[in-house]
């Protein structure tokens, strides 16, 4: 696991590098590792102290901050779940191919 996980975060720096040199920071995720690499980006803003006065200003959905370790665990369910998934379905299909 802990070589995957190196994988998955040379993969990321790659990515990381590739959007800083051809793309700036404001475009949209084109797949799944931009839509994260995105999120890990993301102020929040949650927890800000106010000094208990109370906000006259209507109150700001919180959006969602993924950690390094989250980013590199979604990519790898995402990785296997599609291969067991697409090897599972080309199992079958063979298998009823053949009995036909």
């Amino acid at each position: 696991m802990a070589r995957l996980d190196g994988q998955v975060e040379e993969i990321i720096n790659a990515r990381r590098e590739a959007q800083g040199e051809e793309h700036g920071m404001e475009e949209l995720p084109q797949d799944l590792l931009d839509f994260f690499l995105k999120s890990e980006r993301v102020d929040s803003g949650v927890g800000s102290d106010n000094g208990g006065a109370e906000q006259e200003q209507p109150q700001q959905t919180a959006k969602v901050v993924l950690n390094r370790q989250v980013i590199v665990d979604n990519i790898k369910t995402f990785l296997f779940a599609g291969h067991d998934t697409t090897a599972s379905a080309i199992s079958w299909a063979l298998y009823l191919v053949s009995k036909q």
